[in-house]
Protein backbone atom coordinates (compact mmCIF):
# COMPACT_ATOMS: atom_id res chain seq x y z
CA UNK A 1 0.00 0.00 0.00
CA UNK A 2 1.86 3.32 -0.99
CA UNK A 3 2.25 6.18 1.31
CA UNK A 4 -0.22 8.07 -1.03
CA UNK A 5 -2.94 5.87 -0.85
CA UNK A 6 -3.04 5.86 2.78
CA UNK A 7 -2.91 9.82 2.73
CA UNK A 8 -5.92 9.74 1.21
CA UNK A 9 -7.73 6.62 2.77
CA UNK A 10 -6.91 8.81 5.94
CA UNK A 11 -8.40 11.85 4.29
CA UNK A 12 -11.08 10.27 3.68
CA UNK A 13 -11.99 8.85 6.84
CA UNK A 14 -11.05 12.20 8.57
CA UNK A 15 -13.64 14.01 5.84
CA UNK A 16 -16.75 11.70 6.80
CA UNK A 17 -16.19 12.28 10.46
CA UNK A 18 -16.38 15.99 9.73
CA UNK A 19 -19.16 15.22 7.84
CA UNK A 20 -21.09 13.87 10.16
CA UNK A 21 -20.51 15.93 13.21
CA UNK A 22 -21.55 18.72 10.75
CA UNK A 23 -24.64 17.12 10.25
CA UNK A 24 -25.31 16.40 13.88
CA UNK A 25 -24.99 19.98 14.80
CA UNK A 26 -21.23 19.19 16.46
CA UNK A 27 -18.54 21.81 17.01
CA UNK A 28 -16.56 20.84 13.53
CA UNK A 29 -13.39 21.98 13.51
CA UNK A 30 -13.35 22.91 9.86
CA UNK A 31 -14.88 24.33 6.43
CA UNK A 32 -17.39 22.72 4.24
CA UNK A 33 -14.28 23.43 1.66
CA UNK A 34 -12.03 21.12 3.94
CA UNK A 35 -14.69 18.45 4.44
CA UNK A 36 -14.79 18.06 0.68
CA UNK A 37 -11.34 18.54 -0.16
CA UNK A 38 -10.87 15.63 2.23
CA UNK A 39 -13.81 13.32 1.05
CA UNK A 40 -12.64 14.39 -2.44
CA UNK A 41 -8.55 13.52 -2.11
CA UNK A 42 -6.92 16.92 -2.42
CA UNK A 43 -3.57 16.95 -1.30
CA UNK A 44 -3.36 20.28 0.34
CA UNK A 45 -6.49 19.98 2.28
CA UNK A 46 -5.22 16.39 3.95
CA UNK A 47 -2.08 17.98 4.25
CA UNK A 48 -3.36 20.52 6.18
CA UNK A 49 -5.94 18.98 8.36
CA UNK A 50 -3.40 16.15 9.08
CA UNK A 51 -0.11 17.59 9.16
CA UNK A 52 2.42 16.93 11.65
CA UNK A 53 1.92 20.14 13.24
CA UNK A 54 2.01 19.61 16.52
CA UNK A 55 3.29 16.11 16.37
CA UNK A 56 5.42 15.44 19.74
CA UNK A 57 8.54 13.12 18.74
CA UNK A 58 9.55 9.91 20.65
CA UNK A 59 13.31 11.62 21.13
CA UNK A 60 10.67 14.42 22.82
CA UNK A 61 8.63 12.40 24.91
CA UNK A 62 11.67 10.18 25.90
CA UNK A 63 14.03 13.32 27.32
CA UNK A 64 11.19 14.49 29.03
CA UNK A 65 11.08 11.31 30.66
CA UNK A 66 14.54 11.88 31.84
CA UNK A 67 14.05 15.27 33.13
CA UNK A 68 10.76 13.61 35.25
CA UNK A 69 12.84 10.68 36.48
CA UNK A 70 15.51 12.82 37.78
CA UNK A 71 13.18 14.27 40.33
CA UNK A 72 10.57 11.40 39.99
CA UNK A 73 13.26 8.75 41.16
CA UNK A 74 14.93 10.18 43.79
CA UNK A 75 13.31 10.55 47.01
CA UNK A 76 14.77 13.67 48.45
CA UNK A 77 14.26 15.55 45.80
CA UNK A 78 10.41 14.61 45.03
CA UNK A 79 10.10 16.01 48.93
CA UNK A 80 11.74 18.91 47.53
CA UNK A 81 9.97 19.68 44.39
CA UNK A 82 7.71 21.76 44.63
CA UNK A 83 6.40 22.78 40.92
CA UNK A 84 6.44 23.07 37.31
CA UNK A 85 8.92 25.88 37.88
CA UNK A 86 11.53 23.78 39.34
CA UNK A 87 11.78 21.22 36.25
CA UNK A 88 11.42 24.17 33.61
CA UNK A 89 15.03 25.06 33.07
CA UNK A 90 15.66 21.22 32.37
CA UNK A 91 13.08 20.35 30.17
CA UNK A 92 13.98 24.15 28.25
CA UNK A 93 17.41 22.76 27.52
CA UNK A 94 16.22 19.47 26.46
CA UNK A 95 14.42 21.53 23.87
CA UNK A 96 10.88 20.84 25.02
CA UNK A 97 8.79 24.27 25.29
CA UNK A 98 5.28 24.42 27.89
CA UNK A 99 3.18 23.57 25.18
CA UNK A 100 4.61 19.89 24.45
CA UNK A 101 5.42 19.36 28.70
CA UNK A 102 1.32 20.47 28.95
CA UNK A 103 0.57 17.74 26.67
CA UNK A 104 3.06 15.09 27.78
CA UNK A 105 2.07 15.64 31.50
CA UNK A 106 -1.55 15.57 30.86
CA UNK A 107 -1.20 12.44 29.01
CA UNK A 108 1.15 10.90 31.47
CA UNK A 109 -1.56 11.70 34.41
CA UNK A 110 -4.02 10.42 32.81
CA UNK A 111 -2.19 7.10 32.32
CA UNK A 112 -0.98 6.85 35.79
CA UNK A 113 2.51 7.98 35.21
CA UNK A 114 4.09 10.50 37.33
CA UNK A 115 0.97 11.24 38.89
CA UNK A 116 2.66 12.33 42.32
CA UNK A 117 4.76 14.59 41.02
CA UNK A 118 2.65 15.71 38.15
CA UNK A 119 -0.13 16.27 41.40
CA UNK A 120 2.67 18.50 43.23
CA UNK A 121 2.57 21.25 40.53
CA UNK A 122 -0.76 22.26 41.42
CA UNK A 123 0.51 25.17 43.71
CA UNK A 124 1.86 28.60 43.02
CA UNK A 125 5.41 27.27 42.01
CA UNK A 126 3.69 26.40 38.96
CA UNK A 127 2.17 28.46 35.78
CA UNK A 128 -1.80 28.46 35.75
CA UNK A 129 -1.31 26.34 32.44
CA UNK A 130 0.90 23.99 34.39
CA UNK A 131 -1.35 23.18 37.53
CA UNK A 132 -4.18 20.61 36.94
CA UNK A 133 -4.05 17.50 33.98
CA UNK A 134 -7.37 15.91 34.29
CA UNK A 135 -9.11 15.34 30.97
CA UNK A 136 -12.50 16.89 30.53
CA UNK A 137 -15.35 15.18 28.45
CA UNK A 138 -14.07 17.11 25.18
CA UNK A 139 -10.70 15.61 25.64
CA UNK A 140 -11.91 11.69 25.64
Amino acid sequence: MSDEFLKQFLGRILGEVFRVQKKLDMNCPVSDGTIYGLLNGIEVAIDSTIGTDGLITKKQHDDMVRVMNKTFNDPEQMAKFTGYYDIEDDLSAAGIDRGVAIELLTYWFNKGSFVDMIRKMDSSNSPGECRTFELDEFDV
